[in-house]
């Protein structure tokens, strides 16, 4: 036995018509995230290394989708956050330090008696009060010691500023580019 069915061609095209919206967004939710990470990473990278910080920091953004499971009709959020924190105590907010900048502010030693660091080798350096610290031989490390003392602070560099003026442009474009040629290529001949 031979079952016909007539099928309203119309009722096809409304219906491939209708999930344009929803494949945009399945696309959207799942391919986002992958375009901010190639565009604005790269930027964030080539931002720092031009003001001289680390490839530690240069490597500390962090990009998330802030509500991809959210309710459909909801905006897709994009959640920036440059996770660099000091290596000692990971608790000292670095990031925030390099992107808003810090006054001018008193140091002084926590646990020890004094702070100290490295102010080059005795080969480079006069005959000054920290050089006497050495012990004089060519090549060894100088070291300054203080109790405590005033720092000018950071110079802000607002590496994400920088990164997020500069890159919004080519990641919309790049966004819209991408999910222009993915609702091409799962088009049909009769409807979209």
């Amino acid at each position: 036995m031979v079952v016909i069915k007539d099928r309203n061609i119309d009722d096809i095209v409304d219906f491939r018509i209708g999930s344009v919206d929803h494949r945009a967004r399945e696309w959207l939710r799942k391919n986002t995230l992958r375009i901010a990470e190639r565009v604005y990473v790269n930027l964030f990278q080539n931002i720092a290394f031009g003001q001289q910080l680390s490839e530690r920091y240069a490597d500390s953004l962090e990009i998330k989708l802030k509500n991809r499971y959210s309710l459909q009709g909801k905006p897709l959020m994009l959640k920036f956050t440059v996770n660099y924190f000091d290596q000692e105590t990971g608790k000292v907010p670095l990031g925030e330090f390099f992107e808003y900048g810090t006054r001018r502010h008193f140091i002084a030693p926590v646990k020890a008696k004094a702070l100290r660091w490295n102010v080059g080798s005795s080969a480079t350096q006069s005959q000054t009060t920290t050089s006497r610290f050495g012990s004089g031989s060519a090549g060894e490390n100088v070291y300054a010691f203080s109790k405590g003392h005033f720092v000018s602070g950071i110079k802000p560099r607002r590496v994400l500023y920088w990164t997020l003026k500069r890159g919004n442009k080519k990641f919309t474009n790049t966004l819209a580019r991408e999910l222009k040629k993915f609702l091409k290529t799962t088009s049909m001949e009769i409807g979209i």
